[in-house]
């Protein structure tokens, strides 16, 4: 009854109160230094959102082709589906037509049941349902005021919400939601900080038992209220309490961090800041911009200096790591390089990252790319083409340098794993080849075939021939390279020589446009002098041209006072 006779008080000062108080004008002067400090680093995110979507549209492109053979997959998965299904129908549909009639009764049943439920609901308590048909109508009130246009219409919904709060608390004093939302209309809209507190304290208390979310945003806001009105300690405590209901919350730790640098406790605000950023990236701009911290600009700056650094120095490793990664996957033979596309989009991302949170995104990337790097590996290196039957068995040479093969087309075939060409075919089985395998020494290679027979083949001359290929294709490279680097040698010449031609041509103009100005010049002083010697003997001012006085011409003067 207490509580309801305070608001009953409070209604009229609700409703027509106009005033602002102090706190709530420091609360506007700091919306403003905050918008006019988040302009600044606008422009750095919307170039970062930019690169992200350019990143995004390729990666669908690239999901788009795995989703076509996907699509194949599951055409097939849905053909089988489809045929366990039409046998599954076909051997419940007895089942269903005998379990109809029982499943219509057993629904009526439960509706019934519910309907009856939901009524001794509203039996039991009514006053706790019109108090939230009450509260959502504040709600709603609230949000047509948010999205109004006029100050005047703004006003009236403002006022609405506040009567249906009301009432809603006269139904219901213990919905901490209402003490909650008149809490934030109070200091936000009416500007009544005071009021506002009692609102926050009571939705903090009564909101704990139920939801120490809500109690710690009560919390929260509550902190803000003080220290709006400059009361730091209450400020201090009221985040201590937010941070006590919800440990891994952010936001609160960021604002006792606030709070701890305005009570004079910079180790913890140092601290504290330290945890916040290191958990979101996107609380670096914010203690950089915060009006709050701007006093404590060396405190705080050598905290945001620290973690540049460090971020900095990781993203310099991690740059080196990937250009090696990109180096190595770029040599490899028969690898496409939209397998491996994600190694030089994280460092680029790197590369032209500028700013804490555009390289803690850039190094997450980086570290994903990193992580993947096993990804183009799952895909075949090279597919060797050559056999006419199923091939049944192969084995690789203890060097690992070739490559054997038993066949379903009688043969052996040997390939070279560098560049995967085919070496030799080995003849004689009369039937498929089940297996090969070399010898530890990769001296000779044995073959057992279907034919109850096995070979052994000595393969130490197919060395020495592959010694012979492999420095002829040395030979050939290098003469490739030496021609392609003539070629280069001489575009490059020829490039500088346009570059030197077409800058003698820019220079010759140059100088024929200087030599025009230079002779215009020359003629438009002559005959300025001209003019002046024509005007001094005519007795009239040389610069002017109006007729000298008396005195002037009696003393030689060739100019008239004016000019003078």
């Amino acid at each position: 009854m207490s509580l309801q006779r305070w608001w009953e008080e409070v209604q009229h000062d609700l409703f027509y109160r106009t005033a602002r108080d102090e706190a709530y004008m420091r609360h506007h002067f700091r919306l403003e230094v905050e918008r006019s400090l988040r302009d600044i680093i606008r422009g750095q995110r919307a170039q970062l959102e930019a690169q992200i979507a350019i990143g995004r549209a390729q990666m669908e492109a690239l999901e788009q082709g795995f989703s076509q053979l996907g699509a194949e997959i599951r055409d097939l998965q849905d053909t089988v589906q489809w045929a366990m299904e039409s046998v599954g129908e076909a051997v419940g549909a007895l089942e269903r037509t005998m379990s109809l009639g029982f499943a219509q009764v057993i629904w009526q049943q439960e509706q019934t049941n519910q309907l009856l439920q939901e009524i001794l609901k509203r039996l039991s308590s009514p006053r706790t349902t019109e108090a939230e048909e009450m509260r959502e109508r504040g709600n709603e009130f609230y949000k047509n005021a948010l999205n109004a246009r006029r100050p005047e219409d703004r006003e009236r919904w403002i006022n609405l919400a506040l009567d249906a709060y009301l009432e809603a608390i006269r139904k219901n004093p213990a919905d901490f939601s209402v003490f909650y939302s008149l809490g934030v209309i109070l200091f936000f809209e009416k500007g009544n900080s005071e009021l506002a507190l009692r609102c926050f304290r009571e939705a903090a208390a009564l909101a704990e038992p139920y939801s120490p979310y809500h109690a710690a945003l009560a919390w929260l806001h509550l902190g803000y209220v003080h220290r709006s009105r400059k009361e730091f300690e209450e400020a201090y405590r009221a985040t201590e309490e937010a941070i006590r209901l919800q440990p891994q919350w952010l936001e609160a730790h960021y604002q006792h961090a606030v709070h701890s640098a305005l009570t004079g406790r910079m180790e913890e605000a140092r601290q504290i800041l330290a945890m916040v950023i290191d958990s979101d990236e996107n609380y670096f701009p914010k203690a950089a911009t915060d009006p709050d911290l701007l006093p404590f600009r060396s405190e705080v700056g050598t905290v945001l200096d620290e973690k540049l650094a460090k971020v900095s120095q990781r993203a310099q490793d991690l740059q080196r790591k990937l250009t090696r990664a990109e180096k190595v996957f770029s040599n490899l033979p028969d690898l496409p390089r939209d397998r491996w596309s994600f190694i030089p989009e994280a460092l680029q991302a790197l590369q032209r990252a500028q700013g804490y949170v555009a390289l803690v995104q850039a190094i997450r990337q980086g570290e994903d790319a990193l992580s993947r790097l096993h990804e183009p590996l799952r895909f075949p290196l090279r597919t060797l083409t050559g056999h006419t039957g199923r091939v049944w068995s192969v084995a690789f040479s203890p060097d690992g340098q070739f490559l054997a093969s038993g066949s379903g087309d009688k043969t052996v075939k040997i390939w070279r794993v560098s560049d995967g060409k085919e070496v030799r075919t080995l003849t004689g089985h009369t039937d498929l080849v089940l297996s090969v395998a070399f010898s530890p020494d990769g001296q000779f290679l044995a073959s057992g075939s279907d034919d109850k027979t096995v070979k052994i083949v000595k393969i130490s001359p197919l060395k020495r021939a592959e010694a012979e290929q492999l420095l002829a294709a040395l030979e050939n490279w290098l003469v490739e390279q030496q021609r392609r680097k003539r070629e280069e040698e001489e575009k490059r010449k020829r490039e500088e020589e346009e570059k030197r031609r077409i800058l003698a041509a820019v220079r010759a103009q140059l100088r024929k446009r200087e030599e025009e100005e230079r002779r215009k010049q020359e003629e438009e002083r002559r005959r300025m002098e001209a003019l002046r010697a024509q005007r001094r003997k005519r007795g009239l001012c040389e610069d002017c041209g109006r007729p000298l006085s008396f005195w002037d011409k009696l003393w030689g003067r060739t100019k008239c006072r004016d000019c003078r």
